[in-house]
């Protein structure tokens, strides 16, 4: 295993996190180290003990949990869920650009430098398109 090697955990209301994996899966191909949680029919405990569950499960990876809103439920569980883990980290604002990066970079940076690099990648998508 790779030390920069990370797990992605998408969460997001309704089927947006699987859609987005579906996507990107799509794109490149099957992903077998990223997750889709939606909030449906989960209580924040039960959310909270899937996430803490991945991560477990991943001990030797570093953590990135990407959240659709920030602020709302799906956000504030993430949070609560990663307390006490060094190596995890919750990125708001999920879109594809975002994800596919992630996918496509994984392993090839720093997990501090990727989630910079996600974050920028994130900000640089949403623009205005002149015709």
């Amino acid at each position: 295993m790779n030390e920069n090697d990370a797990i992605g955990i998408i969460v997001t209301h309704g089927d947006l996190a699987r859609e987005l994996l579906n996507t990107v899966e799509t794109i490149v191909g099957k992903v077998d180290f990223c997750y889709a949680i939606s909030n449906a029919d989960l209580s924040d405990d039960a959310m909270i003990a899937r996430i803490r569950k991945i991560i477990d499960e991943h001990r030797e990876s570093y953590a990135i949990l990407f959240v659709d809103y920030f602020g709302g439920s799906c956000s504030m569980s993430c949070s609560r869920a990663v307390k006490g883990y060094e190596k995890a980290v919750v990125i708001s604002g999920i879109n594809l650009p975002i994800l596919l990066d992630f996918v496509t970079k994984r392993g090839t940076m720093k997990p501090e430098e990727i989630v910079r690099n996600l974050i920028r990648r994130g900000q640089e998508s949403v623009r205005v398109i002149d015709p």
